[in-house]
């Protein structure tokens, strides 16, 4: 697929494929008491103690979505979920 003079760029068809995975929302809150949304690999999940499984998405809105039914304060990690991250 061409791209352009920036090849760094993605396509909004390939941003949302790069977020596609398996998802899942730590049970301990942040100082913030906000419960992180991970994709799986992130490192920041690596570090959870307790996670619950979201299961597979296509994004992290609708990962985060379905974490908003066990933890209504959800928000994407900065790292994995940059795009659902908001505080």
């Amino acid at each position: 697929m061409w791209r352009g003079r920036d090849s760094d760029c993605l396509t909004a068809f390939d941003q949302e494929a790069a977020m596609a995975g398996n998802y899942y929302v730590n049970d301990t809150a942040q100082p913030n008491s906000d419960h992180e949304v991970h994709v799986e690999g992130c490192y920041w999940l690596s570090l959870a103690r307790s996670t619950t499984a979201l299961g597979y998405h296509v994004s992290c809105s609708s990962a985060v979505v379905a974490a908003r039914r066990y933890y209504f304060r959800s928000n994407g990690c900065a790292t994995c979920s940059a795009a659902c991250h908001t505080s």
